[in-house]
């Protein structure tokens, strides 16, 4: 409910665009609606090509079901399961195993520990764990990433185990630090940036076909490539606040369970 229905309307536009260049779609239609991008030839990418990441997300999801309420003994089968398609992923190369066994559904268990932790808050050491993990991220790029963030690799699971050490570490220490510190902050700016959050699905969403739009204006008015990167986090941003109002919002609206009312005592004769 929460995470399919907006996908399934921001994919609309891109399904036009596919048809309108007569690209196949029975193997990306698939990939969108059943969140399951395996096929005979390798894996599909989704209508909305950032949609890959929602398939990964429905594995974590489908776990999660079966996992949550039950005892730790089925938490661990279910560990086990993945540590077994993972290896079945580095012996064999079929579509299956690239999807179930992928390294990247690890950066999941990350947020699972994460959000297990119970101990007081450790500003200082939090402060010191954000900065530390973004200077990694930082040397990373400056040295380098190559083929790292191409999606498609990652997805294919070529570069997935490379990516959960130089993205996925510091992007959980990010996360972790920042829980450390939220004690902290209070006020407007605060609460602007947390509606930013509240945002970042349908951000996440329109982003890259944002920054393909701000890519071309900025190539088509001969400006410095450079503006891309400035102009498309605001464009992004924004473009994504615009969808989370509009569209997302009023979809949650509709789709939201009502509470039922109460039924009626009988009444005693």
């Amino acid at each position: 409910m929460r995470v399919a229905p907006v996908y399934f309307v921001l994919s609309v536009p891109w399904l036009f665009a596919l048809i309108a260049h007569g690209q196949p779609l029975f193997e990306p239609l698939i990939a969108t609606v059943l969140f399951w991008p395996v096929t005979p030839h390798g894996l599909a990418t989704p209508v909305m090509g950032v949609g890959w990441t929602l398939c990964f997300e429905l594995i974590f999801y489908t776990a999660v079901a079966f996992t949550v309420g039950r005892s730790r003994l089925v938490a661990l089968g279910m560990l086990a399961l993945f540590m077994g398609c993972l290896l079945l992923h580095i012996a064999s190369p079929a579509p299956l195993w690239r999807f179930l066994g992928n390294p990247i559904i690890l950066e999941f268990l990350f947020g699972v520990m994460i959000a297990l932790q119970t101990r007081p808050l450790k500003p200082l050491l939090g402060a010191m764990v954000v900065i530390l993990a973004a200077l990694l991220i930082a040397a990373a790029a400056v040295h380098g990433l190559g083929r790292l963030p191409e999606a498609q690799m990652t997805m294919d699971g070529g570069t997935a185990g490379i990516r959960v050490i130089v993205f996925g570490l510091p992007a959980a220490a990010i996360v972790w630090g920042g829980l450390q510190l939220e004690s902290l902050f209070r006020g407007r700016l605060v609460a602007a940036a947390a509606r930013i959050g509240d945002a970042s699905y349908s951000i996440y969403l329109t982003h890259w076909g944002t920054l393909m739009g701000m890519a071309y204006v900025v190539n088509h008015l001969v400006a410095p490539p450079a503006l891309i990167i400035p102009l498309g986090l605001i464009s992004a941003t924004l473009v994504g606040l615009v969808a989370y109002q509009f569209i997302e919002r009023p979809v949650l609206a509709i789709l939201r369970p009502r509470p039922r009312s109460a039924a009626p005592l009988p009444v005693a004769a």
